[in-house]
């Protein structure tokens, strides 16, 4: 074959997980249509105990029938784009549903896109102008790959084998109700939970949630515990990619229908783990859009070459930091993410089986932006990734989110001045107790000599000790065990982010 393999020695399957977030764009889009499928089967009596759900391999998501792929999708959340742009997808798609050893089985190929799809400004929806148009065009580009079917040669095996017609009877724009053949990025988490709501009318249970006022609790319940269902499916796949393992993972449809059918009257465990998850990762992959999207604006502006050099050195930083962050959040199980958001929220102590409405002071936006990834994102060469410490001189900050709220002020006024500035001391006083009085965190604090915040320094716990009864009192403890272990705390102290990074700056000149 002059060295190249043919296509049929090619494979049509690829996985892309190493690249994908849990709770990304394409996993809501994988559910909605589940929940789709799952409605309809419900609504006409059928079972869904044969039916699965898998994501890579075959496709972006597929769906199955015992063993067998009926549908296959592929998912594009490009910005607003041509249909020129979706040529290779499309060909992609139509080579997989007709190709020989899936073509008795797969029944539907859809394409999934996060806006619609444009000739010369127009919306299309039609099937038949796609086909037109796309036919019209140029084959598409010829890739290098000895293992993979690429788009050029999925287009030969379309067009020679005379298979164009029975690919375009399968082909589908995905429809989401209404003829809306896109679904956004701002719109997909409220499109999956009107899937769900669609679910609890259908089985009869709507009306009922509305009288008691549990549907929205129901809703965001099963919207998370769905997410956590793919979010466990890409740690899986994660860990055999790692153990080299290629056993094809599936979700089956009766999971995610017992997941519907959860009583959520009163909020099970798993529920805060899912919604710490689903924030760190939104929360994350906002810092991390606009991070990039500020370096490439920064970088058309800018004509001075040094800061070019510093501006690429961050954006690739700020790439390092995603897969950091990915291998983390992958790696972690519930109980170790728990500890985590416990260690870097260390004055923060709730019992979230008792209070769960309290679960969002371990997750808030803004202090997850600053200080915590502001200074993952300023010192990441410096940091310990094992513990999340900043390591500099033998010394170990720990990264927190700690942001005093309550600042003083240059203001001309001398009442307001010392209100303010008493405001400030209560709450820096309220925070250090906060982490001395909380048992959760002594074993994380034992060699951490201290904690970087968004803007306190020149301060060390030792100073608030007389107020701190819980701590006081086990340091006065007849019980020798429990005084062992609490004397192991340093005298931390507190640190900002300007001071960290001039410590760093002479310790790295010297």
């Amino acid at each position: 074959m002059n060295g190249r393999a043919s296509i049929l020695d090619k494979s049509i399957e690829f996985d892309a997980t190493h690249s994908w977030n849990g709770f990304s764009y394409q996993g809501k889009v994988g559910m909605i249509a589940v929940l789709d499928l799952i409605c309809n089967l419900v609504e006409n009596g059928k079972w869904v105990e044969r039916y699965s759900l898998e994501f890579e391999f075959m496709e972006d998501f597929s769906i199955k029938l015992d063993d067998n792929y009926i549908q296959i999708h592929q998912v594009k959340s490009y910005a607003e784009k041509p249909l020129s742009e979706y040529k290779d997808a499309i060909w992609i798609l139509l080579g997989k549903s007709v190709f020989e050893m899936h073509n008795a089985t797969i029944r539907k190929a859809f394409l999934h896109t996060a806006q619609p799809i444009k000739i010369h400004q127009t919306e299309i929806n039609s099937k038949e102008l796609i086909k037109k148009k796309l036919v019209s065009y140029d084959p598409p580009a010829a890739s290098k790959s000895n293992k993979n079917v690429n788009p050029l040669e999925f287009y030969h095996y379309v067009i020679n084998n005379g298979k164009l017609e029975e690919a375009f009877n399968k082909f589908e724009l995905y429809d989401y109700g209404n003829g809306k053949k896109y679904c956004t990025l701002e719109n997909v988490e409220q499109t999956l939970k009107e899937r769900i709501n669609k679910y609890y009318k259908i089985v009869g249970k709507e009306r009922e949630l509305l009288q008691k006022g549990l549907l929205t609790r129901y809703i965001d319940c099963a919207y998370l515990h769905l997410l956590g269902l793919i979010d466990n499916y890409i740690n899986k796949r994660h860990q055999d990619r790692q153990n080299d393992t290629s056993e094809k993972k599936i979700i089956s449809f009766l999971e995610i229908k017992n997941v519907l059918d959860t009583d959520y009257s009163k909020l099970p465990q798993e529920y805060y783990v899912y919604y710490i998850r689903n924030k760190l990762s939104t929360v994350f992959n906002d810092y991390y859009l606009e991070c990039k999207q500020a370096y490439s604006n920064y970088m058309e502006e800018i004509e001075d070459q040094a800061t070019l050099v510093k501006l690429a050195e961050a954006d690739k930083i700020i790439d390092e930091l995603f897969s950091f962050f990915q291998e983390l959040y992958t790696k972690l199980d519930d109980s170790a993410l728990l500890r985590m958001c416990y260690k870097i929220n260390p004055h923060i102590n709730v019992n979230l089986e008792e209070n769960l409405l309290a679960i969002d002071q371990y997750v808030n936006t803004e202090f997850l932006r600053n200080p915590f990834l502001e200074a993952l994102s300023r010192f990441y060469s410096h940091i310990s990734k094992e513990d999340l410490c900043v390591e500099t001189k033998n010394k170990y900050y720990l990264i927190s989110t700690i942001y005093n709220t309550c600042l003083s002020s240059n203001t001309n006024d001398p009442i307001t001045k010392m209100r303010l500035k008493a405001l400030e001391e209560a709450s820096i006083s309220r925070i250090a107790i906060g982490i001395l009085e909380n048992t959760k965190i002594y074993t994380e604090l034992f060699n951490v000599d201290g904690i970087l915040t968004a803007n306190i320094k020149d301060r060390t716990l030792n100073k608030y000790i007389s107020e701190a009864h819980t701590y006081r009192s086990i340091l006065e403890s007849s019980d020798e065990e429990n005084k062992h272990h609490i004397m192991k705390i340093k005298d931390i102290e507190f640190i900002d982010l300007e001071k960290c990074e001039e410590r760093i700056a002479n310790h790295d000149t010297k």
